[in-house]
């Protein structure tokens, strides 16, 4: 579905706790934006791949829950960041950890 360009808006991962949902949502984000795929996999070593992993890519936002809920605040920036456009391309990533809490 990457290679095709034939991503939808718009996935849910669910599984319980460790089992990855996460890890697969920021290896998305890093497949999307690595400026060097090893045989369509993200490199991990390139900045891109990187500033996913640390949480400093511009185009990429995660959010969590503080404590046992995600509060309204944090929803309201990611629906005003949801408005913008891509800062260093033409696509976004939003991360919504632990959604269903």
């Amino acid at each position: 579905m990457i290679q095709h360009d034939r991503l939808s808006q718009a996935y849910v991962f669910v599984g319980p706790r460790g089992s990855g949902p996460s890890a697969l949502a920021t290896w998305l984000a890093q497949r999307l934006f690595c400026t060097n795929l090893q045989d369509g996999q993200p490199c991990g070593e390139c900045d891109e791949c990187r500033r996913v992993l640390t949480g400093n890519h511009t185009d990429v936002l995660t959010i969590s829950p503080e404590g046992t809920a995600i509060k309204a605040d944090a929803v309201r920036g990611l629906k005003e960041e949801m408005s913008k456009s891509g800062m260093e391309g033409n696509r976004r990533v939003f991360i919504i950890e632990d959604a269903d809490g």
